[in-house]
């Protein structure tokens, strides 16, 4: 299904502008633009010490791993570290890793029903529970799961070893990403802290998923950590603060190099985020951007329609995004999505979708939306 074209206006005082978009129901309203807000930088393989997530809160890592083969595909090797307390070198708490297959198939896939993930090759996902202490160096260590980062030959090494998973590979040549936060509310433990570790690397090795041997030589490989948990919980009880949804879509480019736009959509409508530039040679980033949708389809949910207000989730063909006024750095790129797949979780639609930029990139984009902030009146 295809909407009406998008038309974008700037208003307000300099400092303190925003941009207002019109177009289809559920896309932000408006932009935060003032250049001077908060800062976003390159990040640094310091910035995965466990230490570094601040407040206590609920850190999570992704290996997200795609074959230039067959680019609909992708495997992550995810980590989660909940009941922390608050952080710091020798301090440390439970986690929880795992690998797991999103496939993309063109048809159905039991038991989903859509093409998001199949069994048909048995269970698609395998994980274990372990325990880690900060040690003030990048990565994460544990008895079962750990990322290490060589500084002399500028890789990372990952490996995990379980009944149900493993893993044992090494990325190299990485190109880095941002390091930010995003203010949602108005309270420090709401914001959002994302660090695009690394956005493209060459990756060496094997991942084992229930069994079955999958090797990985020759794809490519991103590693990210983020703070969310206060974030969510917010928006679950405190929905006038927080959250109305977040986009993101980070694509790996046949140079090496990639294009990444994310950000958080307010409950007013208001959406915020970066966008990014990462070249073998050197990443630009500009903090705030405006963003234009076109194309939009009826996308095809897993199990039904189960979010209200139950009408289904409609997915952009593409996305648009530029450099807001003001920004040291101008530029402007355009995100493609390859699918129309989503989840309907009841208290949210998401999407976990392929997406590319140029010929021969392949990311992963993710289009969600509270169910709350659907429901509310817009504009």
């Amino acid at each position: 299904m295809a909407f009406a074209a998008v038309a974008i206006a700037v208003i307000g005082s300099p400092g303190a502008a925003v941009a207002v978009l019109e177009s289809q129901e559920w896309e932000p309203s408006s932009y935060d633009i003032d250049p001077d807000d908060y800062p976003v930088r390159v990040a640094t393989p310091a910035d995965s010490g466990l230490e570094r997530n601040e407040f206590g809160d609920l850190g999570i890592s992704w290996w997200w791993l795609k074959d230039p083969a067959n680019p609909q595909r992708m495997i992550v090797v995810v980590e989660g570290e909940p009941f922390w307390g608050a952080r710091g070198i020798g301090k440390g708490g439970p986690i929880a890793w795992g690998i797991g297959q999103l496939t993309y198939d063109k048809t159905p896939q039991f038991p989903l029903m859509n093409g998001v993930t199949s069994f048909k090759n048995g269970l698609p996902v395998g994980g274990w529970p372990d325990w880690a202490t900060a040690d003030g160096k990048p990565g994460l260590r544990s008895a079962t799961y750990n990322i290490n980062y060589a500084e002399d030959s500028n890789s990372w090494h990952v490996q995990g070893s379980s009944p149900l998973a493993s893993a044992d590979f090494t990325a190299t040549e990485p190109v880095a990403g941002p390091h930010g936060l995003i203010k949602v509310g108005g309270d420090p433990g709401t914001d959002s802290l994302m660090d695009e570790i690394v956005l493209n690397s060459r990756a060496t090795g094997s991942v084992t998923i229930a069994g079955r041997q999958i090797d990985i030589t020759g794809w490519r490989a991103g590693y990210w950590r983020m703070r969310i948990m206060g974030s969510i919980a917010d928006s679950l009880l405190d929905p006038n603060k927080s959250w109305g949804g977040w986009e993101y879509a980070p694509v790996m480019e046949p140079d090496g190099g990639a294009s990444e736009y994310y950000g958080i959509l307010r409950n007013d409508g208001r959406y915020s985020g970066p966008l990014i530039d990462a070249r073998p040679s050197g990443t630009r980033i500009c903090a705030k951007t405006t963003l234009e949708f076109g194309d939009y389809r009826e996308g095809r949910p897993a199990l039904g329609q189960l979010t209200p207000p139950f009408t289904l989730h409609t997915i952009p063909g593409w996305i648009k995004v530029k450099c807001a006024p003001g920004q040291d750095v101008q530029m402007e790129k355009t995100f493609y999505t390859d699918s129309t797949d989503y989840v309907s979780g009841g208290i949210l639609d998401a999407t976990e979708m392929p997406v590319h930029t140029v010929p021969g990139s392949f990311g992963t984009y993710e289009h969600m939306r509270w169910g709350y902030y659907k429901m509310k009146p817009q504009r």
